[in-house]
């Protein structure tokens, strides 16, 4: 069998989940939240995929992309970024009104990628 070559694969992925393979679009995604050897990928339609891959491999998934490694927990989708947000001495990254902790580490990195005026 001839094997495809990347030009003809599309912008889609199929993730494993413990149901079979969930196909999304990158865009699609908001965050996800590592929970041990699994990830919690929450959606723009409002559901949450369970993935059977650590966060590692999902942000090796979605290398190139504009995704970013905002806490050892947690990767965003940073078209769904709304703020970032100083609470208490603590960094927050909001999406879709959900606050998302991003080290302090790593924020003049997230800013970076952000055109500022």
């Amino acid at each position: 069998m001839e094997q495809l070559s990347s030009e003809h694969k599309i912008n889609r992925i199929a993730w494993p989940t413990t149901i079979g393979h969930v196909i999304t679009a990158p865009e699609e995604i908001l965050y996800c939240k590592a929970e041990g050897s699994y990830t919690r990928v929450n959606l723009v339609n409002g559901k949450e995929l369970f993935i059977s891959y650590n966060l590692k491999k999902i942000e090796n998934t979605l290398s190139g992309l504009p995704f970013f490694r905002t806490h050892n927990s947690f990767l965003v989708n940073l078209h769904h970024v709304g703020a970032l947000i100083r609470q208490d001495h603590e960094f927050l990254v909001e999406i879709n009104g959900t606050f998302i902790p991003l080290a302090k580490a790593r924020r003049k990195n997230l800013l970076e990628r952000f055109r500022e005026v």
